[in-house]
């Protein structure tokens, strides 16, 4: 979403978000697990998360990475969902936690 103030190749990279085929390998190893994992390690959230945190889409890039994250937490059993990206710590129903300065020992 700070796209424009980057410079790509030194400061931005296009590998940064998922392609089409590594979000359906994504999907795919989730479904040889039945959907059940311990937790959940990502960049951004789920779109329904980062709303809950108060932040939009502000960047249309992010909508789809958002929206496949959503479909995994919809159909996904997890401890947790661990996530950044957006500088604060907050807790969302007990379950998703957006990290900043906090630590967590699992």
């Amino acid at each position: 979403m700070d796209k424009m103030y980057r410079t790509e190749g030194l400061s931005w990279f296009p590998e940064e978000l998922p392609t089409t085929e590594e979000m359906e390998e994504g999907w795919m190893n989730l479904e040889k697990r039945d959907f059940e994992v311990n937790y959940i390690l990502t960049h951004t959230g789920p779109r329904e998360v980062v709303a809950a945190l108060g932040y939009g889409d502000a960047s249309d890039e992010e909508i789809p990475i958002r929206q496949y994250f959503q479909r995994i937490a919809d159909e996904a059993e997890f401890e947790g969902w661990y996530f950044g990206h957006f500088h604060v710590d907050e807790e969302v129903e007990d379950v998703f936690f957006c990290m900043y300065d906090e630590v967590v020992e699992l």
